[in-house]
């Protein structure tokens, strides 16, 4: 018997609300080491649980710096060590911003 490890979903539907079922409902022989999405594939949620769950989250972001500015705030110390903090809010803005 073959299993298929697939569902469809509709193109106005935000593939990160499915990343975490996917990994955790797998049953087929294929044991993912990396999970990787596009930017779509990303909200605070998926980081957290996959992370929880010690499986590792690996997207891809088109404008990486614009990503780190969006997320994190990142302030310079006396040392001159970088302090980076998880900004409060969702990657939505992102979407919104590239148009």
């Amino acid at each position: 018997m073959q299993h298929w490890n697939s569902r469809v979903i509709g193109s106005n539907e935000h593939e990160s609300h499915y990343i975490f079922n996917l990994l955790q409902n797998n049953t087929s022989d294929i044991k993912p080491d990396v999970l990787s999405t596009n930017t779509h594939g990303v909200n605070h949620v998926n980081f957290s649980l996959l992370d929880l769950f010690s499986d590792t989250f690996a997207p891809r972001y088109a404008s990486f710096g614009d990503m780190v500015e969006l997320m994190f705030d990142i302030k310079s110390q006396a040392d001159e060590s970088l302090q980076r903090s998880l900004k409060n809010h969702q990657y939505e803005y992102y979407y919104q911003a590239l148009g």
